[in-house]
């Protein structure tokens, strides 16, 4: 039953797409530019590590003179102190429409399986067009992952005849990591995405190249790289920041700030910390190090094998502006390099740099290494570096033994607010309409 209610769900929305059902009017252009649909199941009060850009995106398109719309996944039941403190970050003008949870379950051995599920994709989309204004949205942007996101723009650009923008926050079926869910569908539905989208945007500029060799129909004309970026007022100076001298006085702490997970595995660098105490044991006593956020089950297996617990302070996630207080408060500031994030920069690295505090990027290679080094951020360590590990705790101890960082620093930061950012996807967002 679930199976066949699925499948009628499907043809139904298939339907309603192809028939062009919300149709632009004569004399609504001017309006229409002004409107802007934007797609992401994922979005505040709900709190994860993917809902900072296009809520910027919202609050910032609203600051420009757009009408916003977001269509999105059910808000959780409890929102968490940091999810209420999003949800004020965004102008009370933008529109929110939630979609259902999908109330079928069909058996996916018979049923298309996509990441995020086909029936949300279905339901957002039937949320945006029972929600929707008489005038058509000037763009859709979809927001990914959960790349259902895309899933559900593609149904609403076709109704709507509105051009559909991609923003990959992460990759879809070329993401390295377990939680984009691949199913049996995915491919074909990226492919799809893509040949309907007007413009695609990615993150860095190696993704951008990496995901034109594989998807050969993918115009490089309609692509553009807009970066991630920080929110300065999250950065205001407060009552709680320390002095250099007053961190040399202390035990050294090197902060973690982000979601711990198989793609930011803390085991490797633990160990490269265990063989520099087996050395060094008064580093026991001298170095605390903070993991401030969610931590996944296999992070947690990790950092309880760690055979030096008192050096480790596990804290929950914070509202940004309590996380940017303790950044500035620490020693040093640590991304965890894996491999495998070749193609990205985490967004906490933005954060980072804006709280100009020297950084340990563990792991050489990749997007990440080369920003820190071109901002002369900090220092980069190969995995299983012990002395270079060392060293830079040495450094940590000593007053001015990092620069502040490279010439031309705050132009950087001031191209990299999540303002800017923001201006510079709308113009994007501008040409194509």
């Amino acid at each position: 039953m679930h199976t066949s209610a699925s499948y009628a769900q499907f043809a139904a929305v298939s339907l309603r797409a192809s028939a062009n059902r919300i149709r632009a009017s004569r004399g609504e252009s001017a309006d229409r530019h002004k409107s802007l649909l934007v797609v992401a199941w994922s979005f505040p009060p709900f709190v994860s590590g993917g809902i900072y850009r296009p809520a910027a995106l919202c609050r910032y398109a609203h600051e420009y003179g757009r009408q916003v719309t977001v269509v999105a996944g059910p808000a959780p039941h409890r929102p968490s102190s940091p999810g209420l403190k999003m949800l004020e970050y965004l102008p009370s003008a933008v529109r929110i429409v939630r979609a259902r949870h999908p109330r079928w379950k069909p058996s996916y051995s018979g049923f298309p399986r996509v990441d995020g599920g086909l029936l949300s994709a279905l339901d957002m989309a039937t949320a945006g067009w029972d929600a929707s204004p008489p005038i058509s949205p000037g763009a859709i942007v979809a927001t990914g992952p959960p790349f259902t996101n895309f899933i559900a723009g593609y149904y609403l650009a076709r109704a709507c005849r509105s051009p559909l923008v991609l923003d990959y926050r992460d990759e879809w079926t070329e993401c390295p990591f377990e939680f984009v869910n691949k199913g049996n569908a995915d491919r074909r539905w990226e492919e799809r995405c893509l040949g309907e989208a007007a413009l695609v945007v990615f993150t860095t500029a190696s993704m951008l190249e990496h995901q034109a060799k594989v998807f050969k129909q993918l115009d490089r004309v309609k692509c553009a790289v807009i970066p991630n970026g920080f929110e300065p007022g999250d950065h205001a100076p407060q009552g709680g920041d320390l002095p250099d001298k007053a961190r040399t006085a202390r035990p050294i702490s090197l902060l973690y700030a982000g979601n711990l997970s198989e793609m930011t595995p803390p085991g490797p660098f633990l160990k490269a910390v265990a063989c520099l105490v087996s050395r060094q044991p008064e580093l026991e006593d001298r170095l605390r190090i903070v993991f401030l956020g969610r931590k996944s089950a296999f992070a947690l297996n990790q950092l309880n094998a760690f055979p030096h617990p008192r050096m480790l302070e596990l804290r929950d996630q914070v509202p940004k502006a309590e996380a940017a207080r303790m950044m500035k408060a620490a020693a040093a500031l640590l991304i965890l390099n894996d491999p495998r994030l070749e193609r990205y920069v985490p967004g906490k690295l933005y954060e980072y740099v804006a709280c100009r505090r020297p950084m340990l990027v563990y792991g050489t290679g990749g997007e990440s290494a080369q920003l820190v080094s071109s901002v002369r951020a900090g220092r980069i360590i190969e995995d299983g570096d012990v002395h270079g590990l060392e060293a830079f705790i040495e450094d940590l101890s000593k007053e001015g033994a990092f620069s502040a960082a490279a010439p031309g620093i705050e132009d950087w930061l001031s191209r990299h607010t999540r303002q800017a950012t923001s201006l510079a996807f709308l113009k994007l967002v501008d040409s194509i309409t």
